[in-house]
């Protein structure tokens, strides 16, 4: 529980996404290349890691605006659609 005036910051993979596909596609070409042949656990661990969607996560940040302060950043690009950046950053203000 946040106090009044406390915030809470969010890093979150932009998955599922354009830019966050090619980055993981270039990932796995470098696991490979440090000698992991098998990336099943990779692949089960972002699967598990990341069942939300990113667009469900920033209109549930969104709603959260109702009684808090929300102010979401875009990464790289700062274009305010999340298929096209690679993170997305949310904080959250207690008012």
């Amino acid at each position: 529980m946040l106090k009044k005036g406390g915030t809470l910051s969010l890093l979150l993979p932009n998955d599922p996404g354009i830019v966050w596909g090619i980055g993981r596609f270039f990932y796995k070409i470098r696991l490979r290349k440090i000698g992991w042949n098998d990336l099943r656990d990779y692949d089960l661990a972002v699967s598990l890691e990341h069942v939300n969607s990113i667009q469900n996560l920033i209109r549930v940040a969104k709603y959260m605006a109702k009684t808090h302060r929300v102010r979401i950043v875009y990464w790289p690009f700062r274009i305010r659609v999340a298929e096209v950046n690679m993170q997305t950053i949310i904080h959250v203000t207690k008012l």
